[in-house]
């Protein structure tokens, strides 16, 4: 099975003018395989790659979660390490950071009014407290 860079060093190659037989010398693979590969590109056919399993699809998730949670790379990196044994490399987390929050950016939006126009209220839960009856209550 090619790599997908062979097939574009043979297409490369045929069309700097080179014939099948001494493409098929330079890189040394045999000249049938150098005919298919021109005849698949002479189709138009799409030369894929299969996709190589990484070392963080594991922990994808919960890296991601922690993404979310505003938590640096390097934060990241140090519990998935120690929670989660971890093996690969901080470099790897890094660059997979780096790409999740490009593709995920934060919408925001903007709200104009007046003065005294409107009011605005955020909910929130953040416990139970003692009231004055002995029970608890909502904060």
């Amino acid at each position: 099975m090619l790599r997908e860079y062979m097939y574009t060093t043979i297409k490369t190659l045929f069309d700097k003018g080179y014939n099948k037989t001494q493409i098929a010398n330079m890189l040394g693979i045999d000249r049938r395989t150098v005919r298919n590969v021109l005849k698949r590109i002479e189709n138009g056919e799409e030369i894929k790659r299969k996709p190589v399993p990484s070392i963080l699809d594991p922990y994808k998730e919960i890296i991601n979660t922690k993404i979310n949670q505003e938590l640096s790379a390097k934060r990241i990196f140090q519990d998935i390490a120690s929670e989660y044994v971890y093996t690969g490399s901080y470099d790897t987390v890094k660059k997979y950071v780096r790409v999740y929050k490009q593709s995920h950016t934060k919408v925001y939006m903007v709200n104009n009014t007046l003065p005294g126009e409107e009011d605005q209220v955020d909910f929130g839960y953040i416990g139970k407290i003692p009231a004055p009856t002995g029970n608890l209550k909502k904060a």
